[in-house]
This record gives C-alpha cells, sequence and structure tokens, in this order.
C-alpha cells in the first residue's frame, strides 16, 4: 500500500532574487506524510542462482523535504539463499534524514534506533552519520548472540579514494564470553574469555593497517600494542 499526502512546492516568485545563491536546487519539495506498507520484491540472480526476497517492507516519512530535516522510519524482512546456508535477516530504522538539498557533502542521519538481525546475531546501532561522498560516523553500539557480547563507542570516517583510507575510534566493553557459545571455534565449554574493556584507534591506507593504540584491559591487568599490518587487505 502506498500513501501519499500534502504535495507541495515552493511559492511561486514573479521576480527571482538574483542576489540568492546559485547553490541547491531550483525547486522546492515538500510531502506532509508518505507511506509504504506490506511491500514485497523478489531478485533473482540467473548466473549464480541466488534468490533474494524482501516482504513485510513498511516505511514512513514525514514532513519530507529536500531541504530540511524530516523522520523517517523503515522495517523489511529479507530471505535469500546464496552459494551457502540460507539466510532469514530483519532490519529496522528509525531516525531523522537531512537531504540538503541533494548536496551529498551536507548529507546527513540522525539514527534514533538501528536494529538488525540475522543467523542469531543481533546489532543495535544509535548516533549520527555524515557526508555521503565521505562518510562520518559517531555511533553507539551493541551486538547480541543470546547475551550481550559488546557494546560501547565507535567513531569512523571513510574516505573511497582511490586509495581506499579509513580511520576509526574504539570504545567498547565485553562480559565475560564463552567462545563455544558464540559458534565460531571449537573451544572446550569451560574456556571463559574475561570481561573486558578494548581502547584503540586504526587507520587503514590502501591495504596497510596503522594500529595507533591498542589496549585491553580486564580485572588482572592490561596489554597495549602499535604497529602496522602490511598488506592487511590482500587475498
Amino acid at each position: 500500500a502506498l500513501s501519499v499526502s500534502d504535495l507541495g512546492g515552493g511559492t511561486p516568485q514573479k521576480k527571482p532574487d538574483t542576489a540568492a545563491k546559485s547553490e541547491g536546487l531550483p525547486v522546492e519539495l515538500s510531502v506532509r506524510r508518505a507511506k509504504i506498507s506490506g511491500a514485497r520484491a523478489t531478485y533473482v540472480d540467473e548466473a549464480s542462482g541466488a534468490r533474494w526476497t524482501i516482504s513485510d517492507l513498511s516505511a514512513q516519512a514525514d514532513g519530507f523535504s529536500l531541504k530540511d530535516p524530516f523522520k523517517a522510519a523503515v522495517s523489511l524482512k529479507a530471505d535469500g539463499r546464496g552459494a551457502g546456508a540460507p539466510v532469514a535477516a530483519k532490519l529496522s530504522f528509525a531516525g531523522q534524514v537531512n537531504l540538503a538539498d541533494l548536496n551529498k557533502e551536507n548529507l546527513s542521519i540522525a539514527i534514533k534506533s538501528l536494529e538488525a538481525s540475522a543467523q542469531g546475531w543481533d546489532i543495535s546501532a544509535s548516533g549520527n552519520v555524515y557526508n555521503a561522498l565521505a562518510p562520518e560516523a559517531d555511533l553507539q553500539v551493541s551486538v547480541r548472540r543470546g547475551g550481550e557480547l559488546l557494546s560501547g563507542k565507535v567513531k569512523a570516517s571513510v574516505r573511497p579514494g582511490p586509495p581506499l583510507a579509513v580511520s576509526a575510534e574504539l570504545e567498547l566493553k565485553t562480559p565475560d564470553l564463552k567462545p563455544s557459545a558464540l559458534g565460531l571455534a571449537k573451544v572446550p565449554e569451560a574456556v571463559v574469555l574475561p570481561a573486558a574493556s578494548i581502547g584503540g584507534r586504526f587507520s587503514l591506507a590502501g591495504e596497510d593497517l596503522d594500529i595507533k593504540t591498542l589496549t585491553v584491559r580486564v580485572a588482572r591487568g592490561e596489554v597495549s600494542l602499535s604497529g602496522r599490518v602490511r598488506k592487511a587487505l590482500s587475498k
């Protein structure tokens, strides 16, 4: 279902303001409310045989504008099968979007809540993302699998390049963890990783990873290191 209400534009002017800035779009567009509910779509890759279905797609924008910030919400389910096992995922977003007259450098998203789940993993985030050309993010994140695995703050900036350049700063905390419960490694049930605080600053230039600082603190002490991993992204 699709609904749109109060579609409007800017008020026409008899005489254009020649002193006005040339930046921005030549027209204004505003919509009081736009809503999509119960949408469904299927994508099939004939070459690989991968098939993905998007269902229960709902989206709503209140006070939509190309110039000013507006509230937005999106939720969907995704089911598919590629070369590996079947994947079932859910995604939901609520927040505020500023399209900034489609100026990619000024585009911003204020994330009130972002929730994603797939294969028993749950990720939530809130915070801000800026600049579609060279994205910058300042987020609070939480990762769960049964119980919470880690939570904290992530700051990152990305410059697509070439070459690709990424910088990141992390402040994370983890509770006592059993690696066997994650399904990532075959380790004895008795092995438990102690609760820890993890802080670090990293940068990636091309394929080289520069670890400026990395500190892991546990109840009995801490470990700090720095260095460089060359060709970190090479196959």
